[in-house]
Parts: structure tokens; sequence; C-alpha cells
């Protein structure tokens, strides 16, 4: 919680007018501003021992500091005074009280009217609901003695005689509900609630009216010993609520231990820092939800467990500080890989400028976190760049789309043209064709992405058909079909990928035939000088001659392959 929000929850509290609530609530804020204002003090302290001059004051932190203590200081009066007021208040009710009981005893006494009974008794139990709370140690007594004046109006005055059946019979009823609610409190936990629900009772049952005389005592006595019950619940809840005080004092200590231990080594990195306070602020979770200890030890418990805490932020901060002047240097970095990317905005190349933001993103990722003040504004900034070149780069390939459609319609129309084509008896005359065809296809630009892999399949398959009708043999075969292919690649969108895959497949052939050479003429020293050995020894020499020349076929292959990479 910062001291802003402290101090506008002490605001909030002016209007408290319960002292237990509102003294509850200030003792929390009061440990969390001085928690706080602690630890700057420290701080301050820190560093005014590394300089000689005398540290500026930060005005705006001292005025808050000062408008918090002014609060929590007018607070402490006004529980005083909330406190003096509630004790003047239960005495005042008490007199209201007892002269409640004297006008009622008086008016028993005296009144013969029955009308005028009945509404002045109507009217002393309104105002007697109506006031507040009187002092613990008087309200049984007080309230027994209203108990008692109210059976005396309720069975020995004459009234009772004029009172319909129905009304003996509504008033057993009612009477009868109260003892069944009273009995359901028995099996309440709540103290507080306990306490409130049983007041409430008591009152009820001095508004119902009388009932069958014949039944009253029994039902009397049911009552009271329902009564009785649960005041002694309340005495055993009490005692309970200090047992369970000393059990709670017994769990602090434990976690004032625990706390010990969690603190006593300093780490030392941001990860084991953050596992520490992960772990203590847990550990303050679980002293949050244990209930008071007794009052004259808890609040010295807790400035014994919140001394670690302390001491442990205290810690905290002096690493913070040495490592924000790594943070310096890191944000210093940052902001140069940010000044690099203000070039993105002038590249047109898409893949030169992808590739720079690949190489950026790595760079940025290397220098590190710069703390986190100013990481986020610095990633905010860095990946603006970055996304506007990308956001760019997509605005030019969708213009590109209506241009691939095209495309794709020029292809796929030249693809029937291929697949139409019939030759002449002039081989050399088809071949050229063949190779118009192709030429024509690689001019043609771009097709959509999805398109492009199907209408190279179909191009291909034509012109390979086309190729394939062509009556050609050996060398010139080879050399016809070598050429078509890398005209075929050429056509493609994807064609330096496919040149670099041919190329790779004309290395390995040129690897195996090299080991297969080198075989070959290892196995000639075991050839004899007999006539027999001497036929093996020239099919041995003439398939080592025919893999050199395979080789240098492969090896040209390879050169008019780098020339295409060149020219496309």
């Amino acid at each position: 919680m910062s001291k802003i929000e402290i101090l506008d929850q002490l605001k909030a509290l002016q209007t408290e007018e319960d002292p237990k609530s509102l003294q509850k609530e200030l003792r929390t804020l009061t440990s969390e501003f001085y928690g706080i204002y602690n630890a700057e003090q420290k701080e301050l302290e820190a560093k005014q021992l590394d300089i000689e001059t005398p540290l500026e004051i930060d005005a705006e932190n001292e005025n808050l500091n000062k408008e918090i203590i002014e609060t929590l200081a007018s607070l402490k009066e006004r529980i005083t005074f909330l406190k003096k007021e509630a004790e003047q208040q239960e005495k005042e009710n008490l007199n209201l009280k007892q002269i409640l009981i004297k006008r009622f005893q008086l008016l028993l006494q005296n009144e013969e009217n029955l009308g005028v009974l009945f509404n002045t008794v109507k009217e002393i139990r309104e105002e007697w609901n109506a006031v507040g709370n009187i002092p613990k140690l008087k309200y049984q007594d007080i309230q027994a003695q209203y108990s008692q004046l109210n059976e005396l109006f309720n069975y020995n005055v004459n009234i009772y005689k004029e009172l319909q059946e129905n009304d003996l019979k509504k008033n057993f009823s009612l009477k009868n509900q109260i003892i069944h609610e009273a009995k359901e409190l028995l099996t309440e936990k709540s103290l507080k609630k306990l306490d409130q629900e049983i007041k409430a009772i008591q009152n009820k049952w001095e508004e119902v009216g009388p009932t069958y005389q014949e039944h009253w005592e029994k039902m009397k006595d049911e009552y009271w010993e329902v009564v009785k019950a649960i005041y002694e619940k309340i005495s055993e809840l009490r005692k309970s609520k200090e047992e369970e005080k000393l059990e709670n004092l017994e769990k602090k200590k434990a976690l004032i231990l625990k706390v010990k231990e969690a603190t006593q080594n300093t780490p030392e990195t941001h990860t084991d820092w953050e596992k520490s306070t992960s772990e203590i602020n847990e550990l303050q979770e679980e002293w949050k939800k244990i209930g008071y200890a007794p009052k004259e030890l808890n609040d010295e418990v807790w400035k014994e467990f919140r001394a670690y805490f302390d001491t442990f932020y205290e810690n905290k901060a002096k690493y913070y500080e040495k490592r924000k002047e790594g943070n310096q240097e890191k944000k210093s970095l940052k902001e140069q890989i940010i000044e690099k990317a203000n070039e993105l905005a002038d590249i047109s190349d898409w893949k030169a400028g992808t590739d720079m933001v690949i190489k950026l993103q790595n760079e940025w990722k290397k220098v590190g976190h710069a703390g986190q003040y100013a990481e986020q504004k610095l990633w905010k900034e860095f990946r603006a760049k970055c996304d506007a070149f990308f956001e760019r780069k997509d605005q030019y390939y969708k213009s590109l789309d209506a241009e691939n459609e095209g495309n794709l319609k020029l292809k796929q129309d030249l693809i029937a043209e291929i697949i139409a084509f019939e030759g002449s008896a002039d081989a050399k005359q088809n071949i050229e064709a063949l190779k118009a065809f192709s030429s024509r296809f690689a001019e043609i630009g771009n097709v959509p992405f999805k398109q492009k892999d199907a209408v190279y399949k179909d191009y291909k398959t034509a012109l390979d058909a086309q190729y394939e009708k062509l009556k050609l043999s050996g060398k010139e075969k080879d050399k016809v079909f070598f050429q078509a292919k890398l005209d075929t690649m050429k056509g493609a969108n994807d064609a330096q990928r496919m040149f670099q895959k041919e190329k790779d497949f004309l290395r390995k052939k040129i690897t195996e035939l090299t080991k297969e050479i080198a075989n070959y003429e290892n196995n000639l020293g075991f050839f004899g000088n007999s006539k027999g050995a001497e036929a093996l020894l020239k099919g041995v020499t003439d398939k080592i001659q025919k893999g050199k020349d395979e080789i240098e076929s492969l090896k040209q292959k390879m050169k008019e392959i780098t020339k295409l990479e060149k020219e496309s």
C-alpha cells in the first residue's frame, strides 16, 4: 500500500462512528505508514553517509508525511472522543431506562383507565426499545426490573379478562416461537451475534402480550432456562476467546521464528530476492489470518515480527539501488537499439528489413531487463517502430494481391496453351518453342501464395509431358532435359530455394561418385597380370573414367545453376 492510498483510507475513516472499528483500522494503517516512513528514513540516512552536503528535502513527500501524521493524530483524538461520547451516551441511556422503569411503576400503581393504560405501556415499550446500549454491568439488573414490570402488567392487571381468546392463542404461539428461536441460538458460535440476538429475543418476549394463565409458569420457566443457558454460553465463549488469544500468541511466536529463519541469509540475485519476498509475504498473510493475541502482548509481538521485515526490505532496497546502476547501462544500450530501429522507417527491402528487426530483437534480448521503470517505456517505443515496419510491409503485400490474382490467370492460360501445343517434326524447333513457354512463365510475376504450389505443379507436369514427346537420346536428351528442368525451376515462385535444393542433390551425387571412384582405384592394386585380370582391370578403368566424366558433367550443371542464381 502506498502512502497516498494510506492517506485516502485515513480520510475515509473520518466519518466512522464506531470507535472500535475505527481503532482497528487506524492500528493497521499506522503500522503500514510507519513501516514505509521508517524505511524511507533509513534509506535517507544511508545516502547521507555517502555525501558531505545535506540531501535536498523532498517537499512533496515531507508534506505528505506531515498530512498523514496529522490525520493519524486527529483520528486518535476522534477515537478518544467517540469512546467518551459512547460512555456518556450509555450513562444517558441508563438514566432514560431508569426513568421509564419509574414511569412504568407509577403507571401500574395509579392508572385505572384501561385505554390509557394500554397506550401508555405501548409508548413506554417503544421508547424502551428505542434507547441504545447501557453499561454492560447494569444491563441484566435493569432488564430484570423491566421484565418484572411487564409481568406485573400482563398478569396482575384486570385488563386480561377483556382480552379475547384469539389474542391469548396468538400470544401463546408467538412466545413459543420466541422460545424456539432462543433454543436455536444455542448452536450459534459467534459471540458478537449471540450477544446481539439474545438481546433482540428478550425485547421481543417483553413485547408479546399475555397468554393462557395455566400455561404461563411452565412457558416462563422454559424461556428463562434457555436465556440462562445462552448467557452461560456467552460466558464460555468469552473465556474461549481469551484461550484462543493465547493460542494465537503461540502461533505468532512460531511465525516470528519462521520469518527470522527466512531472512537470515541475504539473497544475491533478483530471482532469489523475488523468491524470498514471496516467502516472507506468505508469512505476513498467515499472520493476518491469525486473530488477536492478548491485548498487553499483541503490539509487542507485532513489533518483533515487523522488525525482521524492516531489515529485509532495507537490505533489498540497497540491493536494487546497486542493480539500478546496471539498469542505467542497459537503458543506454536499449536506447541505442531504438536509434538503429529508426532506420526501419526508410527500408523498402522487406527481407533486409525483417532480418534487421530479428537482429535488433536478438540484441534487445541479450541486453537484459533495464529495470521496471524504464523497461516498459523503452519496449513500447522499440515495439512501435518494429510494428510500423511490419505494417508497411503488410500493406505492400496486400497491394500485390490484385496483381497476383491477374498473374494466376495468365499462368493458368499459359498452362492450357502448353497442354494444347502440338509440335512439328523438327525437334530443335519444338525445343525452342518449349523454352519460349518457360521464359514466358518465368516472366509472369507471383501468384497468390495458396495457389503457387498447385499452379507450378500443373505447369511442370504440362511441360514435362511435352518434353517426353521429343524423340531424344543420350547426352542430347540429358542436356535438353536438364535445361528444361532449369527453365521450369526458374518459373517457380521459390526458384532460389529450388536451385539450392538441386545443387545440394548434385553435390551429394558428386560425393557418392568420388567415393565410388576412390574405391575402384583402391582395388586396382589387387589385379594380377593374367589374361583374365587384364579384362577385369579394363572394366574397372572404364568405370573410373565414366565416373570422372559424370562428375565433370555434374559440376558443369552446378555452374549453370549458379549462373541462373545470379541472374535471378
